[in-house]
């Protein structure tokens, strides 16, 4: 059970950073966003 919450945590981390650069990239221009890209 442990595992599995330790897995839960490490997702839950990536996703938020997922979801961090995803308000990053739209805040950013769009020609510099899609350079990024």
């Amino acid at each position: 059970m442990v595992a599995l919450n330790n897995d839960h945590h490490h997702e839950t981390n990536a996703r938020t950073t997922a979801s961090t650069k995803d308000v990053a990239m739209t805040t950013t221009p769009t020609t510099e966003r899609h350079a990024t890209d």
